[in-house]
């Protein structure tokens, strides 16, 4: 575990989406508010014992990550008629949001041809985002599950509890199975671009009691100057 800095980064977003056809390739996010929170200031911990003495000390400890950013946050949308200017002629709003968000190191993602990830894509990831398959927050020991519901990125079909998988949590630690709220799932196109993919919810509790529609995980590295940039994406269904 990386611990040299003790934040974790935190977006709110809240995300009208203009889809082109309820069908079409994942497109970029129009965000229209977002926060950024770290982690909880711990204070000092200080003991005046006198001389002679011997003093037992129990420590529960809960490190600050800097191997991993979050991001939360709400979705609205419409299915839209557009044309390259982005004016519109007609649209149509959404009965309830469903789909998925999707986050990548590129945004050159080759849509047509989304799978699960492998151990090829992982073990590139590692070295993108200075982390080893050793730490104890690994993409690995994070994704330690195959247990998740189907997920449709534009055409294609990926079948449930088939990939990588884990749940973001709700309150509490979530089993991860395929009806676990805040799932996420690892998947790549064929230019073994790693693409974190959380399916969306409505208004479900998250992580901190409040309610959101979606939570994502994604890794950074300590090594770089700059934090990890990443691409957002999202699909209506």
């Amino acid at each position: 575990m990386k611990n040299m800095k003790l934040w974790l980064l935190m977006i709110l977003l809240a995300v009208p989406l203009l889809m082109a056809t309820a069908e079409a390739a994942p497109q970029g996010l129009n965000t229209t508010s977002n926060t950024t929170v770290s982690g909880p200031t711990i204070p000092d911990y200080t003991r005046q014992d006198a001389g002679g003495t011997i003093t037992t000390l129990l420590v529960n400890q809960s490190q600050q990550t800097e191997a991993w950013k979050g991001y939360v946050g709400n979705v609205t949308g419409k299915v839209a008629l557009r044309d390259s200017s982005g004016y519109t002629i007609y649209d149509w709003n959404f009965a309830s949001i469903a789909g998925e968000i999707y986050a990548s190191r590129t945004n050159s993602i080759t849509w047509t041809a989304v799978n699960c990830t492998n151990h090829t894509t992982i073990t590139s990831e590692y070295s993108a985002v200075n982390m080893a398959d050793s730490d104890v927050d690994s993409i690995n020991k994070t994704f330690n599950a195959t247990k998740h519901a189907s997920i449709t990125v534009g055409s294609l079909t990926v079948e449930n509890d088939t990939c990588a998988s884990t749940a973001t949590y709700n309150g509490t630690a979530q089993n991860v199975n395929s009806t676990a709220r805040f799932q996420e799932v690892l998947l790549k196109d064929t230019g073994s671009n790693m693409i974190y993919t959380t399916i969306l919810e409505q208004d479900k509790i998250g992580y901190n009691t409040f309610t959101y529609d979606f939570q994502l995980i994604v890794p950074d590295s300590d090594a770089a100057a700059t934090d990890t940039t990443y691409y957002f994406f999202a699909e209506l269904t």
